[in-house]
């Protein structure tokens, strides 16, 4: 893993290996389903997406202005991150999009798009917490909840010293474990953290990143 992909998640659009999309959306079209339709994965962020017919999240946007360039109708199909490699490499979704870091071992069974947001991994606590800690070495031993088969489950693994990690299949729910009580922090992007924040105010950030 290179420095990068260590400190800093990237958002952006992972593809099936031979889905090309530097081939005329006419040529592209023919590869798509009788219905015409494009199916796209995208792992739902809760703070964002709130039902089918209210989707604000800008990912769900920029699938929508893909799939309206190619000329195909969109499907989108929310899923826990842990589903959306495997989705990809086994077919059921064509594109998968949403703070997606594009690691060498990823980039190994699906294509990525260059990405349009960039941040750095961190870690969220309560907001009674704020300023206990300064590094990361200060989180050493203590729980932490996260979302499965992410990066942050990697880095803290190879980042925290015996970590009790909490392993669940989406962010809220780690997040729900923080509020509780139940753990001591929750590791994040950036940028999507300081949007749980903003609905969360009894969490915190704290400035400790890996």
């Amino acid at each position: 893993m290179t420095r990068r992909e260590s400190r800093e998640a990237a958002m952006g659009l992972i593809f099936e290996q031979d889905f090309d999309i530097t081939r005329d959306p006419e040529e592209i079209l023919s590869l798509a389903a009788e219905e015409r339709e494009e199916r796209f994965s995208t792992f739902a962020r809760e703070l964002f997406i709130r039902t089918s017919e209210n989707r604000g999240d800008i990912d769900v946007k920029i699938a929508e202005a893909i799939a309206k360039k190619l000329g195909v109708k969109l499907e989108v199909q929310d899923m826990t991150f842990q589903s959306l490699l495997s989705s990809i490499t086994t077919g059921k979704v064509d594109i998968a999009i949403s703070a997606i870091t594009p690691t060498d071992e990823r980039k190994k069974t699906v294509d990525f798009s260059d990405s349009y947001l960039v941040g750095k991994q961190t870690l969220l606590v309560r907001k009674d917490d704020a300023g206990k800690y300064k590094t990361l070495a200060d989180f050493n031993g203590k729980k932490i909840a996260l979302q499965k088969s992410t990066l942050q489950e990697k880095l803290t693994m190879e980042q925290i010293k015996d970590a009790q990690i909490v392993a669940l299949a989406k962010v809220p729910d780690a997040l729900m474990e923080l509020k509780q009580g139940k753990v001591d922090a929750v590791p994040v992007q950036s940028i999507v953290g300081g949007q749980y924040l903003v609905t969360n105010p009894d969490l915190a950030p704290t400035n400790v990143y890996f």
